[in-house]
């Protein structure tokens, strides 16, 4: 049977004292605070940024929406080319079929679309409504007569959140842009105001803004301010409006910045155009 061993032999182990633990724990309690600001920071700008991809995505589809309904525009003498007169943005007959109402079943192969930007407590967003008929079924249809028979449904569907304004223009066939005011309501040039006839494509022009700056810009009641400015934007007859609003953006002493809208909402709004050529007019 050994011996123990002689006291100076034994080895003690060495264990925390209690202001060691309560240090590490604080250390630990630190560390996670941080990380967890950190998570939360870059989850916050994971999620602006996916928005604004999804909204900025979602504005293109629109433009291809416009641009389909565009290129098949019924334009004749018989019928209104294109809707004059403020709202909606834009309206026109198209060959894109659409179900004329409920009562009556299967497609119509004409349609009468329009597109108007909704601005509500809940977002903004770019609506399409169409409502279909067949070639010759219905009466009194004029050049300048917008009226549809009664009983007619329409059918709509937001094709572009976080659209806050849309504007169009035309352009004539010497090759300069024309405000939709700016064109004669019938099929014929009248004076110097180009008709129906005399139009060979339109311009589309959109500014999409993600759901949180448009929060913000209800927030500090900068919202009416801003679709104002480019409300009010004359492009001229070599701009379109895409390129007026950018200038606005890029312009630090615009009426925008001026106003005091924040930068960085600013920084958010995005502009998009596309150049749609119109079907070959027939007389």
């Amino acid at each position: 049977m050994s011996s123990p061993r002689p006291l100076h032999l034994r080895i003690h182990r060495a264990a925390f004292s209690l202001i060691e633990l309560l240090v590490a724990m604080a250390v630990l309690a630190v560390l996670l605070i941080l990380l967890t600001q950190v998570f939360s920071m870059v989850s916050g700008i994971w999620n602006a940024g996916r928005s604004q991809a999804d909204n900025f995505a979602q504005a293109r589809v629109a433009l291809d929406v416009m641009g389909r309904d565009l290129q098949a525009a019924v334009l004749r003498p018989d019928l209104p080319a294109f809707f004059v007169g403020g709202a909606p943005e834009l309206a026109f007959y198209t060959k894109q079929q659409s179900l004329a109402s409920a009562t009556n079943s299967g497609n119509r192969p004409l349609s009468q679309v329009s597109y108007v930007v909704t601005n509500t407590i809940d977002g903004s967003s770019l609506r399409r409504s169409a409502r279909g008929f067949n070639f010759g079924e219905d009466v009194g249809y004029s050049p300048t007569n917008w009226t549809m028979p009664a009983g007619q449904t329409t059918f709509d569907s937001d094709i572009g959140p976080g659209v806050l304004i849309a504007r169009h223009q035309f352009i004539a066939t010497n090759g300069l842009n024309i405000l939709p005011s700016a064109v004669a309501e019938g099929w014929a040039d009248s004076g110097t105001r180009p008709g129906v006839s005399s139009l060979r494509a339109v311009t589309l022009s959109l500014a999409v803004v993600d759901r949180d700056s448009l929060r913000l810009l209800r927030e500090s009641g900068k919202l009416d301010q801003l679709l104002q400015n480019f409300s009010g934007s004359n492009p001229g007859g070599i701009r379109s409006f895409a390129a007026a609003w950018q200038d606005q953006l890029d312009d630090s002493s615009s009426p925008l910045a001026q106003g005091g809208v924040p930068i960085r909402i600013l920084r958010n709004l995005k502009i998009f155009e596309r150049t749609v050529v119109l079907p070959i007019s027939k007389e």
